[in-house]
């Protein structure tokens, strides 16, 4: 939540109509159940913020879910590690395809796309 906070503030500074993706976020599946009154009940100046600070620890409140077990390996990517001493036939096998810098890629792609607007929600959160 810090780092939506924080992106948000700097988005703010920095690139204000940036932050309009609170409205993209308001699509998001979550908002009507569970994150508009909380939302609502703060200031008209606080409520961007706030959304982008639920949005950014989605993704750890889903993780557990059995149907969207596959996005779990989208929080990580283990980097195989070779001590300089073991032998050069011994070969570290290549970090698993699906890994955060390939869901990354794949909800930027998806952001962008012309897919449903709560679909797009989910990729930015």
């Amino acid at each position: 939540m810090v780092t939506g906070a924080i992106a948000y503030r700097i988005l703010e500074n920095d690139s204000p109509r940036t932050v309009s993706v609170k409205t993209l976020l308001e699509k998001h599946p979550w908002y009507a159940d569970r994150w508009r009154d909380d939302v609502e009940k703060l200031a008209e100046s606080q409520r961007g913020e706030m959304l982008f600070m639920l949005a950014a620890r989605w993704a750890d409140d889903i993780r557990m879910q059995a149907k969207l077990q596959r996005e779990t390996k989208w929080h990580y990517i283990n980097f195989p590690f070779k001590p300089a001493r073991e032998p050069e036939d011994i070969k570290p096998l290549p970090p698993d395809p699906d890994n955060i810098l390939s869901g990354l890629a794949e909800n930027r792609r998806i952001v962008k796309s012309q897919v449903s607007a709560d679909k797009r929600a989910i990729a930015l959160a």
